[in-house]
C-alpha cells in the first residue's frame, strides 16, 4: 500500500462534472471482496483503460454512513432472508467536500439497483419533516421508529471506464461503529462495480477473474451488524464471515460481536 499514490498518479483524471454520465442511480451492481495485497497489481492493469475521480488533487475520498432501522430491524432481516425489492435507509457524509446525503436505496427483484437521494445539513440521529417527507415519497413506512443502527466509515476510489457506462469504486480501511462496539477491518477491499443496464461485458471483470477474485455477495450494513449485534440472526451470513476470516488469517473475526 505505500506505493499506492504513485500508482494511482498514473491514471487521467475524471472530474465529478464530468462524471454526470456515469452517476447512474438505477444499475447494475457487481461486488467482490479480496486482501489489500492484491490491490496494487490490480491497479497496475487498469489505468489504460479508466480513468480516476479527482478532487483538487485528492483521489481518496473518505465516506461516513449512518444506517437507519426499525426496533425489529425489518432492513436487515429482509436482507438476511433474501426478500426482493428490499431497502436501506441511510445518511452518508462525502468528508472531504463536506456534503451529507439522505439515501433510499432499494434492490429489486431483478437484482437492479435504484439509489433515490436528496441533498441535507447532517447527519440526523432524529429525523427532521423534510427528511421524514422524502422518505414517505417511496416507502410506506412508520418514520417515527426509525433510529440509527449502525455507522461505518471507509476511503473510497473511484475509477470511470474510459468506453462504456461502467464505475468501478474501491473501499479500503472499513470500520464500523454501532452497539457500544467499534471494529475495523484495514485488511480487506470491498470493491463494486456500478454498470448501465447497456452494458454485457467488462474489461475489470475479466480482469478480476484473472486474479482469482470471484463476484460475492456483500453488503456494509449487514457485515457491520453480525459482528456488532450478537442478538441478530446471522445463519445466512455465516459463509461470508468465514470466508473473510480466511482472508485475514484471524479466526477470531467471526466471534467479534460475542
Amino acid at each position: 500500500m505505500n506505493n499506492l499514490d504513485n500508482i494511482l498518479n498514473l491514471y487521467q483524471p475524471v472530474s465529478l462534472e464530468e462524471m454526470s454520465d456515469v452517476s447512474f442511480l438505477r444499475r447494475k451492481d457487481v461486488k467482490y471482496i479480496f486482501h489489500t495485497h492484491k490491490l496494487i497489481p490490480l491497479l497496475h492493469s487498469l489505468h489504460n483503460h479508466y480513468r480516476i475521480l479527482t478532487i483538487e488533487d485528492n483521489q481518496a475520498f473518505r465516506y461516513h454512513t449512518l444506517y437507519l432501522d426499525t426496533p425489529d430491524l425489518k432492513f436487515y432481516h429482509d436482507h438476511h432472508n433474501g426478500v426482493r425489492n428490499r431497502f436501506k435507509i441511510r445518511y452518508r457524509n462525502y468528508m472531504e467536500t463536506n456534503e451529507t446525503y439522505l439515501e433510499i436505496k432499494e434492490k429489486n427483484n431483478k437484482e437492479q439497483t435504484d439509489k433515490k437521494r436528496t441533498k441535507v445539513d447532517h447527519l440526523f440521529d432524529v429525523l427532521p419533516p423534510e427528511d421524514i417527507h422524502f422518505i414517505l415519497r417511496y416507502l410506506q413506512i412508520d418514520t417515527s421508529t426509525l433510529k440509527p443502527t449502525l455507522r461505518t466509515h471507509f476511503t473510497r476510489i473511484t475509477f470511470v471506464n474510459t468506453e462504456n457506462k461502467e464505475r468501478i469504486t474501491l473501499d479500503t480501511n472499513l470500520g464500523f461503529e454501532g452497539y457500544s462496539k467499534k471494529t475495523e477491518f484495514p485488511f480487506l477491499v470491498v470493491c463494486e462495480q456500478k454498470l448501465d443496464k447497456s452494458v454485457s461485458s467488462s474489461y475489470f471483470a475479466s480482469l478480476l477473474k484473472s486474479c482469482n477474485i470471484y463476484s460475492s455477495s456483500f453488503s456494509k450494513y449487514c457485515f457491520g451488524m453480525v459482528l456488532l449485534n450478537p442478538s441478530v440472526k446471522s445463519n445466512r451470513f455465516k459463509d461470508k464471515l468465514l470466508s473473510i476470516n480466511k482472508l485475514s488469517n484471524d479466526p477470531g473475526i467471526y466471534n467479534i460481536a460475542g
